[in-house]
């Protein structure tokens, strides 16, 4: 079994930490679950390890991963705002061991070098994903720079980036980011500007996060949502409700909802996804269809959907599938 021990350290903004801080504690206990070392993390189990997404074969210790066809996935740099307990790249994000991150800031111009020149000879990649770490821990400046090098290729049409900055830290979310912000979609207009936020709780909502979401709109970008299904988290009906309604009323599209990567340290987190199955099946009876994300699980070869006519007794397992690579993956439920 692979595994690696967490530090026992935590990471949370002064804003989110002043916010928790100020709720009553059982509206608090969903939000620092998130973000509080346990002693759990120590506990491991089979069928958790290091890397469960096979993450490094594909990057070869580079900045990019390319699993799907036409999207490549840049790692900008392994730097979060926060260490969130249940991450599928605590071994890069907790321990900073990974592509030489240092480099990588230090040279902001020439970060994306070996990415784009990967790029250039899969003319089939049209969306390039902006990752890590938390992209937007680096300079506006250096984020723009890399992002444009990307957006002066033809063959790029979307642009995507993934952040949990808007809700944990809106107020770093200043005029300069904005500016840049509004700058690409207005110097490359053919291409598609995406910010994908990371929100497991409707507590994590606030006015702040409401006014940064509505400017972010108007710099013209589109807002998109992933969460995370966690044990004592989110794993009830209304929760899920609250938080999918919130982001809808905020302009936002509840895009995913993962089924927790089998991170080493982190089984304390799963939902069976029988479960989750039950929880959705339940919401499609109350929200309408477009409210309710896609509920998925990532593996080796990329995200297949679960499929929510499981039923539990049927022992369902989803076949084999071959992705670009002509390699086989496998979904199975748990």
């Amino acid at each position: 079994m692979d595994t690696q021990k967490s530090p026992s350290k935590a990471s949370l903004p002064k804003f989110f930490k002043n916010y928790i801080d100020s709720l009553p504690l059982k509206e608090s206990l969903p939000l620092y679950r998130q973000f509080r070392p346990s002693t759990k993390e120590n506990s491991h189990k089979a069928g958790f390890c290091v890397d469960p997404l096979f993450e490094e074969p594909f990057t070869n210790k580079q900045n990019y991963i390319h699993k799907y066809k036409d999207r490549l996935l840049y790692l900008a740099t392994d730097t979060c705002i926060v260490l969130c307990r249940y991450c599928t790249r605590k071994r890069k994000t907790f321990y900073r061991d990974s592509f030489n991150n240092e480099n990588i800031n230090a040279n902001p111009e020439i970060a994306p070098a070996k990415a784009i020149k990967y790029l250039k000879t899969k003319p089939e990649i049209a969306e390039v994903i902006f990752s890590g770490g938390d992209p937007l821990t680096l300079k506006p400046i250096t984020l723009y720079q890399q992002i444009s090098q990307f957006c002066q290729i033809p063959q790029v049409k979307k642009i995507r980036i993934h952040t949990r900055m808007l809700s944990l830290a809106p107020d770093k979310i200043n005029i300069n980011w904005l500016n840049i912000l509004e700058k690409l979609p207005r110097e490359f207009p053919l291409v598609s500007f995406t910010l994908v936020t990371h929100i497991n709780h409707p507590s994590e909502i606030t006015d702040a996060c409401r006014r940064v979401f509505l400017a972010v709109k108007q710099a013209g970008w589109y807002l998109k949502n992933q969460s995370v299904l966690l044990k004592n988290v989110n794993d009830n009906e209304k929760t899920l409700q609250n938080l999918f309604c919130s982001l809808v009323q905020n302009g936002i599209t509840p895009y995913y909802l993962h089924q927790l990567d089998r991170v080493s340290g982190t089984s304390h987190f799963e939902v069976k996804v029988a479960t989750g199955v039950a929880l959705l099946r339940n919401l499609q009876k109350q929200l309408p269809l477009c409210v309710i994300p896609l509920y998925v699980q990532d593996g080796k070869y990329g995200k297949k959907p679960i499929d929510l006519t499981f039923k539990p007794q049927a022992n369902l397992v989803i076949q084999p599938e071959r992705n670009f690579r002509e390699q086989t993956s496998h979904l199975s439920y748990l």
